[in-house]
């Protein structure tokens, strides 16, 4: 899972795999791709910003038995305001 953390300091992305990492992404992306490639246990996510130059984020490795399904959190924890609405093209 990736995920953006605004109450640390510096309002940093995170990877959580086996232990959570900053990942240092600038500019912040306002459009995240996801890209599965369940053949060779892949999930990669880009910055889409500029749909004719994806920019690689990260891509984590694994290997699928079932069903894979996406979740989405825009942020309803944060003192119920949501700054960045979620949208899914």
């Amino acid at each position: 899972m990736i995920g953006y953390d605004q109450q640390k300091a510096g309002k940093k992305y995170w990877i959580f795999d086996t232990k959570p990492w900053p990942l240092d992404i600038h500019p912040h992306p306002e459009t995240i791709g996801v890209y599965l490639d369940w053949d060779d246990g892949e999930v990669s996510f880009y910055n889409a910003d500029r749909p004719d130059t994806l920019t690689h984020i990260h891509t984590f490795h694994t290997s699928f038995d079932k069903p894979v399904y996406p979740i989405f959190d825009p942020c309803w924890h944060d003192k119920g305001g949501n700054t960045q609405p979620l949208k899914i093209l």
